[in-house]
C-alpha cells in the first residue's frame, strides 16, 4: 500500500469542506415543492437523492471511525441503498430536516477527517474481493457525494 503524507490527509479534508461550503447555501435555498418532484415513479426526487446522500454519510462516517480502531483488513459491509432510502422515508420528509441532517452528518465527518493520522491512509480496506487503502475509501465517499451533489446545478 501507499504510504500518505501530511498533504493527502489536507486534501482530503480541505476537499470535503469546499463541498459543504459550495453546496450548502444551494441546498439550504431549494424551495420545497421542487424538491419534492419525482422524475418518473422509478427515479429518485431531489429529497431521496439528498437522503441517500446522509445514508452515506452515516454509513461512512461508522466505517471512518471503526477503520481507525479495528484490526487490518478492515471490511466494508455494503447496504441496500434504495431500502434505506425507502425505509427512512425521506420524499415524505421535511427538506429543511434532511438538508440539516446533511450538513451535520458531514461537518462530522469533516471533524473526524481533520485529526485522523496520515499514516492512517495507508489502513487497508476490503471492498469484496478488492483490497484497497482507507485513502481510497475517503476519496470515493467524496467522489459519490460530489456525484450526486451536481444533480442540484
Amino acid at each position: 500500500m501507499k504510504t500518505y503524507t501530511e498533504t493527502d490527509h489536507q486534501e482530503l479534508s480541505s476537499r470535503l469542506q469546499n463541498l459543504i461550503r459550495h453546496y450548502e447555501p444551494l441546498l439550504a435555498s431549494l424551495p420545497e415543492e421542487e424538491v419534492g418532484h419525482k422524475p418518473n415513479p422509478e427515479k429518485w426526487s431531489s429529497k431521496e437523492i439528498l437522503g441517500h446522500l446522509c445514508d452515506s454519510a452515516i454509513n461512512n462516517y461508522h466505517r471512518f471511525i471503526r477503520l481507525q480502531i479495528e484490526e487490518e483488513p478492515f471490511r466494508v459491509e455494503k447496504y441496500v441503498q434504495d431500502e434505506w432510502v425507502r425505509l427512512a422515508g425521506y420524499h415524505q420528509r421535511n427538506w429543511l430536516h434532511i438538508y440539516q441532517l446533511w450538513l451535520g452528518l458531514n461537518h462530522a465527518i469533516a471533524e473526524v477527517l481533520q485529526i485522523l493520522k496520515p499514516a492512517s491512509l495507508s489502513s487497508v480496506v476490503q471492498i469484496g474481493e478488492e483490497i484497497r487503502d482507507f485513502h481510497f475509501l475517503i476519496k470515493d465517499y467524496l467522489d459519490h457525494m460530489e456525484h450526486h451533489l451536481l444533480q442540484f446545478n
